[in-house]
C-alpha cells in the first residue's frame, strides 16, 4: 500500500489585476526586482504563507512550504533575521520552510550571483 499524503506545497504568487486581468509573474517579478519592490513583496509573501501554515498546523496539518526568493533578497543585510522573526511569529519550525532562488535573477547578472555565495 502506498501512503499518498501531501507533505509539502509550493507557494505561488499570482496577480489578478482589476483592469488588466491575469498578469504573469514573469512580467511583474522582474519589475519588482528592478525597482526594489521585491523586498516588501517577498516579505508579504513569506508572512502570508507562514500565517496560513500556522493556521494549518493548528488543525494538525504540517506541511513544508517552498517559497521562491530573488537573489536580491539574499543580498539584503537582514534577510536571515527577518526570516527568523517570521518563523518565530508564526511558530513554524525552520525545517518546514524551503527557500528557492529564482533563476531569472541569477541569470540576469551571473557575475554578481557568484559573489552572493
Amino acid at each position: 500500500m502506498i501512503d499518498a499524503a501531501i507533505v509539502s506545497v509550493e507557494i505561488l504568487l499570482r496577480w489578478n489585476h482589476p483592469h488588466h486581468g491575469h498578469i504573469s509573474p514573469d512580467q511583474f517579478i522582474p519589475v519588482a526586482e528592478q525597482t526594489g519592490l521585491i523586498q516588501p513583496l517577498t516579505q508579504w509573501v513569506l508572512n502570508t504563507a507562514l500565517k496560513y501554515s500556522s493556521q494549518l498546523r493548528e488543525r494538525g496539518i504540517d506541511l513544508t512550504l517552498s517559497v521562491n526568493v530573488s537573489m536580491y533578497n539574499l543580498l539584503e543585510n537582514d534577510f536571515d533575521r527577518r526570516i527568523k522573526e517570521l518563523l518565530t511569529t508564526w511558530s513554524i519550525p525552520p525545517q518546514q520552510l524551503e527557500l528557492e532562488i529564482t533563476e531569472s535573477a541569477m541569470m540576469s547578472n551571473p557575475s554578481r550571483s557568484k559573489t552572493c555565495w
